[in-house]
């Protein structure tokens, strides 16, 4: 980008010795205006993976309350009491697959 200026303000020193200051100035312009377009662009990223981490996260606060597995900070006991015998059928329905391969 440097060099098309130059090869500008070449041009309109040869034409007008004056308009070299305006040219320079454009340069500076654009070259600003590319800066900030980077930064916007990686503070969208940012947001972007920040919500995504964010996310993850969240599931893996679910999975491991307190950083500790779920199975030990939640018991099967209070399910138990609550929904009796049925608990149990409803969890061997759902997860049958893993009965199965148990060896």
């Amino acid at each position: 980008m440097k060099s098309i200026y130059t090869e500008l303000e070449k041009l309109f020193l040869v034409a007008d010795p004056t308009l070299a200051p305006s040219v320079q100035a454009e340069m500076q312009k654009v070259s600003n205006g590319l800066d900030n377009l980077g930064k916007k662009g990686q503070a969208a990223l940012k947001r972007k993976h920040e919500v995504t981490l964010n996310q993850i996260q969240s599931v893996l606060d679910k999975v491991n309350p307190n950083q500790m597995p779920q199975e030990r900070y939640e018991n099967f006991l209070p399910y138990y009491t609550r929904n009796g015998k049925e608990v149990v059928s409803e969890l061997m329905m759902n997860f049958w697959w893993v009965v199965l391969n148990i060896k």
